[in-house]
C-alpha cells in the first residue's frame, strides 16, 4: 500500500468526507511527482518537516510536566492537539486541544516511573490534523516523587501530610534516618500522615520506592525547617498608663501552637494561663487579665510563644497604674447664661462626681468621662466653684479632688404674663352662668425649670391656684351679670430659687344685650 493510501485510510477513519475529497483529487491527476514539492510545513510529505515543525520540549516541574512547542505560521491554522503515550499504553492518548497561539500545556497528572512520549499535532480548518503517530515527539521518564506538605521549605507544624507519586510502586519505606534504621516496607499509598520530631533544626525524611518485587528506586529526600514562633502582646490597646486593673490583652502572632501568660519570666507557675492555638493559622486572640490593684508600681505581663516543635520566644508589655497626680479640669473661655456648662476632665480615672464647692456629697457616683457637663444647682448669678472627684482601681487613699470656677450671668429673669383676655381687646360680653377664661404664660429664669403653680386672683370675685408650666389657664364663673364691670386680675408665681413674678391687668366685661339674643 502506498504512503498516500495509508494516509487516506487514517483520514477515512477520522474524517470520512475528507477521504472522498482526496480520492477525487487523485483521480484527476495524470501522474505523481517523484518528490513532494509541498511548502506546507504541516504536510507529512514535506521533506523538511515531515509535518511536525514544532520543536517540542518537555520538562519536569515538581509533580507536573511542562510541554512546550513553537508556534507555526500557516494559513487556516486553528490550534494544536497534545497526545501522550507511556510504556503501558498501546497508542497515543488524546490529552487536550488548544487554540492557535497557545504553545504550552502543563500535564498535571503525568505517569511516574515510566517512559512517557509527548506529541503535538496541528489542526487546519475543521477537519485536517497532522499525523499523531509520526515524528516530532519528546520523551521524559519521571522518577518516583514525594513531598512534605505543600513542598515549602518552612514548617509550621509537626503533623504533616506526605504526598507520594510512584505509579506502579508496590511498597514504600519512609524514615527520618538516611540509613532507614528500624524502618519497614509498607504498602504504597498516594498520601499518608507523618509526625516530625520535636526540637529545632532542619527536619529531613527519606523514602525508597519498590516495584516488581525487588526493583528499588534511589533514595529520595525532602527537608524543611520549623518556623520560629512569632508573637506580640498588647495590654489595654497599647495604653501605657491605665486606670483599671481588669484589662484587655491582645495576642497576635504566627507559627504558634501555645502561649503561656505570666506576670514574671518563670512560665508555668500557678496562676499562669496556658492557651493553645492552631500553628498553621495566624494568631489573633483577645482576653482579659486582672492586675494587682493594691499597688501603683509598674506591672508587666509576659507571653511565651511556643511553636509545635517546642521552640519558644517571649514578648512583654508593661503598664503603669495612674496615681491621678497629673489631673486637671477646664471650661471653655466664655461666660455662661445657662445652668448646664460643658467642661473637660483630664485624668486616667474610672469613676467621678461633679458637685459645687461646699456640698456635703463625697461619693463617686458616675463613670469617668473626659468630656462632660456640670449642672449648677445654686441658681444665684455670679462665680460658681466646681468640685470634681476622681478615682480609679489603683487609688486606695480616697478620691482626688479638683476645683475650678466659672462666672455665670443669669440674663433672663422669671416672668409671668396674662395673655387673654387683653385690656386692648374687644370688651368681653358675658351672661349669667358663663365662664370667663383667663390664660397666661411663664418665661422661666436662666437654667431654672418652670414653676409648678400659679396663684390667680380676680379681685372681689374669685381666686385660686392652677398648675404652672409654659402656659396656664384660670376660669371665672359668673352667677349674675347685670351691668358692665371692671375686673382686676392678678397672677403670681415663684420658682425654685424663690424668684417671684407678678402680672396685673384690668378688663371690662359687659352683659350680653338681651335684644341680641
Amino acid at each position: 500500500m502506498s504512503r498516500i493510501s495509508r494516509r487516506s485510510n487514517q483520514l477515512l477513519k477520522r474524517f470520512p468526507w475528507f477521504y472522498v475529497a482526496i480520492l477525487i483529487s487523485v483521480a484527476g491527476c495524470d501522474s505523481k511527482p517523484e518528490q513532494s514539492l509541498s511548502t506546507n510545513p504541516l504536510d507529512p510529505e514535506n521533506p523538511s518537516t515531515g509535518g511536525d515543525p514544532f520543536g517540542l520540549e518537555v520538562r519536569r516541574s515538581g509533580t507536573t510536566v511542562n510541554v512546550d512547542w513553537e508556534d507555526v505560521s500557516f494559513p487556516g491554522l486553528i490550534g494544536y492537539t497534545v497526545y501522550r503515550k507511556s510504556d503501558r499504553d498501546s497508542s497515543f492518548m488524546f490529552q487536550i486541544t488548544l487554540l492557535d497561539g497557545e504553545t504550552r500545556w502543563t500535564d498535571e497528572d503525568p505517569p511516574f516511573w515510566t517512559e512517557t512520549i509527548y506529541r503535538v499535532t496541528a489542526l487546519v480548518g475543521d477537519s485536517i490534523e497532522t499525523d499523531p503517530t509520526g515524528r516530532g515527539a519528546d520523551t521524559l521518564t519521571l522518577k518516583p516523587f514525594f513531598q512534605i506538605g505543600t513542598g515549602a521549605s518552612s514548617l509550621e507544624a509537626r503533623n504533616v501530610s506526605l504526598f507520594l507519586r510512584g505509579e506502579d510502586a508496590d511498597s514504600i519505606k519512609i524514615s527520618p534516618d538516611s540509613l532507614f534504621a528500624g524502618a519497614e516496607w509498607e504498602p504504597f499509598v498516594d498520601t499518608r500522615e507523618w509526625v516530625l520530631s520535636d526540637g529545632g533544626g532542619t527536619k529531613s525524611l527519606y523514602a525508597l520506592f519498590m516495584r516488581d518485587e525487588g526493583e528499588i528506586s534511589d533514595t529520595l529526600t525532602e527537608s524543611g525547617t520549623p518556623l520560629d514562633p512569632v508573637g506580640m502582646i498588647e495590654i489595654a490597646g497599647g495604653d501605657s498608663i491605665v486606670a483599671r486593673a481588669w484589662l484587655t490583652v491582645d495576642l497576635t502572632g504566627s507559627a504558634t501552637a501555645s502561649v503561656i501568660l505570666s506576670e514574671d519570666t518563670t512560665f508555668g507557675d500557678e496562676g499562669d494561663t496556658v492557651l493553645t492555638f492552631d500553628p498553621t493559622s495566624d494568631l489573633t486572640h483577645t482576653l482579659f487579665w486582672q492586675f494587682d490593684s493594691n499597688t501603683l508600681d509598674y506591672q508587666s505581663l509576659y507571653a511565651q510563644f511556643i511553636n509545635d516543635f517546642g521552640v519558644d520566644t517571649f514578648f512583654v508589655d508593661t503598664i503603669r497604674p495612674d496615681s491621678l497626680i497629673d489631673v486637671s479640669i477646664s471650661f471653655p473661655d466664655t461666660l455662661f447664661d445657662d445652668c448646664t456648662i460643658p467642661l473637660t476632665v483630664n485624668g486616667v480615672a474610672t469613676t467621678m462626681s461633679l458637685t459645687e464647692a461646699g456640698s456635703d456629697e463625697t461619693g463617686l457616683r458616675e463613670p469617668y468621662r473626659q468630656n462632660t457637663f456640670w449642672t449648677i444647682n445654686d441658681k444665684t448669678p455670679g462665680r460658681h466653684v466646681l468640685e470634681v472627684r476622681l478615682g480609679n482601681d489603683f487609688l486606695t487613699t480616697g478620691p482626688v479632688v479638683l476645683r475650678d470656677s466659672v462666672w455665670v450671668e443669669f440674663t433672663r429673669e422669671l416672668q409671668i404674663i396674662i395673655t387673654d383676655p387683653e385690656p386692648e381687646s374687644t370688651v368681653p360680653l358675658v351672661r349669667t352662668g358663663d365662664t370667663l377664661d383667663i390664660l397666661g404664660s411663664i418665661i422661666s429664669s436662666s437654667c431654672m425649670p418652670f414653676p409648678e403653680r400659679v396663684d390667680v386672683e380676680v379681685v372681689g370675685i374669685a381666686s385660686g391656684t392652677v398648675a404652672g408650666g409654659s402656659g396656664w389657664l384660670f376660669q371665672v364663673p359668673f352667677d349674675t351679670v347685670e351691668t358692665s364691670m371692671v375686673l382686676t386680675i392678678i397672677a403670681t408665681t415663684t420658682d425654685m430659687a424663690d424668684s417671684t413674678a407678678t402680672d396685673t391687668i384690668e378688663v371690662t366685661v359687659s352683659p350680653v344685650d338681651p335684644e341680641a339674643g
